[in-house]
């Protein structure tokens, strides 16, 4: 394992985590604002279809594109784009439109929390510090979201159910 990188491998891995924490900050509020002019189910399709033909060009600039012939790989990537692409994002974009930026924000941050308790289900090892920083997390989330009364609406309940 390299400890040491050089100055350009070090900027560009800053550059992507920028941009990373960039787009992440900015997810919510773009979808907040994109479901008030375009219908969710219209937004959504936009935006895989624009993620996969980033991802098919750059399987193509990668020499990739002979795995797609592979026919065994249909089935779970049809199984990942239709439970972690399409029915999240229909959920969350239909969520967005009926509450605030900030519980969409918030209410996102649940995922960390639903990807702990699976965890054990799919083979990985529960640790007492994950379950306390899930713990700390959705008691952090409940408490900004607390404003002298909890009050989920249909958009927040969307969200979570998409976040799940």
């Amino acid at each position: 394992m390299l400890f040491f990188r050089s100055k350009s491998q070090e900027r560009l891995g800053e550059t992507c985590t920028l941009v990373s924490a960039l787009l992440s900050a900015g997810f919510p509020v773009i979808i907040h604002y994109a479901s008030d002019k375009l219908p969710p189910v219209f937004y959504g399709g936009i935006s895989a279809f624009i993620a996969g033909l980033l991802m098919f060009f750059l399987m193509i600039a990668r020499r990739q594109l002979h795995e797609l012939r592979i026919r065994k790989a249909w089935r779970p990537m049809a199984m990942v784009t239709l439970l972690i692409i399409i029915v999240p994002s229909l959920l969350i974009y239909s969520g967005t439109r009926l509450t605030s930026g900030i519980n969409t924000s918030l209410l996102l941050s649940s995922e960390v929390l639903f990807a702990i308790l699976i965890s054990p289900w799919v083979g990985e090892k529960l640790t007492r510090s994950k379950l306390f920083g899930g713990f700390f997390m959705l008691h952090g989330t409940g408490l900004i979201l607390y404003n002298g009364t909890l009050h989920l609406n249909r958009g927040d309940l969307l969200i979570l159910a998409g976040a799940a």
